[in-house]
């Protein structure tokens, strides 16, 4: 696909499938771009599902084209509104993190999550009773685990918090196997939350 930016002709070797925003497949609409210097170059488009705009983030090739690098803006995909209702520090803080995650920067996109888990897990206590939220927003992620889990005694929870301990989850060094665990366990807890509230 050739574009061009300031009179200034691109070769573009793709052009984004899916929508960060909307996250569903389509056939973006081309609208402008911005050369950010030789080698990297932005590309607004239009998502025909959602109708949002987003960005394609672009590089340079050694063959004078230019490739697809990343897509922005990020959303969290599948969180539902009785989430945001419940939560809404925890779903920009998630969204924070994924964006992390997405940069390869493990280390902060871990804090980021566990601390977004732990947001979701005081929030969703608080919401079933306000009246200890003295004692609530005092515990520690593992403690709003447990209590988590003796409102909603989830299987898949108590299984994944144990092999949390037993790796550096609880810590402060992240890999990207506990990134993948702390994934996991935001959407085993958020589906629990969901069916609870509904």
């Amino acid at each position: 696909m050739q574009i061009e930016i300031d009179n200034i002709s691109f070769d573009i070797q793709q052009i984004p499938r899916k929508c960060p925003i909307c996250h569903y497949e389509s056939e973006p609409i081309y609208k402008s771009g911005t050369i950010i210097n030789y080698h990297k170059i932005d590309i607004a488009f239009h998502c025909t599902n959602c109708h949002h705009m987003f960005i394609g983030k672009y590089k340079k090739l050694q063959t004078n084209k230019y490739t697809l690098v990343d897509t922005w803006p990020k959303t969290l995909r599948n969180i539902n509104f009785e989430i945001k209702d419940i939560s809404p520090n925890f779903v920009k803080l998630y969204e924070e993190s994924i964006c992390a995650y997405d940069s390869e920067l493990i280390q902060l996109a871990g804090i980021g999550l566990k601390k977004s888990l732990e947001i979701l897990l005081k929030d969703f206590l608080l919401h079933l009773n306000q009246n200890d939220a003295d004692v609530i927003n005092k515990y520690t992620l593992e403690e709003s685990m447990e209590n988590f889990n003796k409102k909603i005694n989830v299987i898949e929870i108590s299984n994944i918090n144990d092999c949390m301990k037993k790796s550096e989850c609880y810590n402060t060094k992240f890999e990207q196997s506990d990134i993948v665990r702390i994934k996991a366990l935001i959407n085993t807890i958020s589906n629990a939350i969901r069916s609870q509230i509904l």
